[in-house]
């Protein structure tokens, strides 16, 4: 049932692309600078095209921005993580109570003297210890 549900949002949001685009299919000219600059630049750096490439091709940086913010945000988070230098221990369930704990022990070597790079371990609260 959601498979189908996911093609009728797919086939729709699709639909919608393609009413924008005929709907906006004439042509527009983009400048990098403005005329009584471009004189001074040395050239007239202008592109013919019509407005609705414009419009998905501003979508599209959006999109590969906020890739590009959130892919940078989130490295040095997970650094340490692919070679064994820390990260989450193994999950204890799916409770709605669990939550993230320092373990006391895990940090004990280099640079560990109450650092926020210790490691953190998932663990149910108040249940069971974070070991």
């Amino acid at each position: 049932m959601l498979r189908y549900l996911r093609y009728l949002v797919i086939a729709v949001f699709g639909l919608a692309l393609l009413l924008v685009a005929v709907a906006n299919r004439g042509p527009v000219v983009v400048r990098a600078l403005p005329e009584s600059m471009s004189a001074l630049a040395g050239g007239d750096w202008a592109v013919q095209m019509p407005v609705f490439v414009l419009i998905f091709l501003g979508i599209a940086v959006g999109v590969l921005v906020g890739f590009l913010w959130e892919w940078l945000r989130n490295r040095s988070t997970g650094q340490g993580v692919d070679q064994g230098q820390g990260g989450l221990a193994p999950g204890t369930g799916t409770g709605g109570d669990e939550g993230f704990r320092r373990d006391p022990a895990a940090g004990r070597g280099a640079g560990a003297s109450g650092s926020p790079q210790g490691r953190l371990r998932w663990a149910r609260s108040g249940s069971r210890s974070a070991g």
